[in-house]
């Protein structure tokens, strides 16, 4: 039985896919599916000695991966007091949450005397 009057309309859209999925930073919640092992594991693999974890006390996250040009910008208590008020608060404890953390330094006012 064929219809002819059946019209599709399909809207596609693609891009390149990179490993791993996450450049800044990765929170990875107590109850993922995944498992900070595996993860940590598969970053390592796929990215050695690009990231550092650190594990965390929170009710939702059990760790933090980081991605070490952040870290040599900003301390990383200074990035978990930021996460803690304005990422923690929207996430569940069985979510991987990617971060774009992107820091900008500016100096002003820099006087020179040669």
């Amino acid at each position: 039985m064929e219809n002819k009057d059946i019209k599709y309309h399909i809207s596609l859209a693609y891009k390149e896919v990179r490993l791993p999925p996450f450049n800044d930073i990765l929170i990875i919640g107590h109850k993922s599916p995944y498992g900070l092992n595996g993860i940590t594991k598969s970053i390592n693999l796929l990215e050695p000695d690009k990231f550092r974890l650190f594990e965390v006390k929170h009710e939702k996250a059990a760790a933090i991966l980081v991605n070490h040009k952040i870290i040599t910008k900003i301390p990383f208590e200074n990035i978990y007091e930021i996460l803690l008020t304005k990422v923690f608060p929207f996430m569940t404890s069985d979510e991987l949450i990617n971060v774009d953390f992107k820091v900008v330094i500016a100096h002003e006012n820099i006087e020179l005397k040669f």
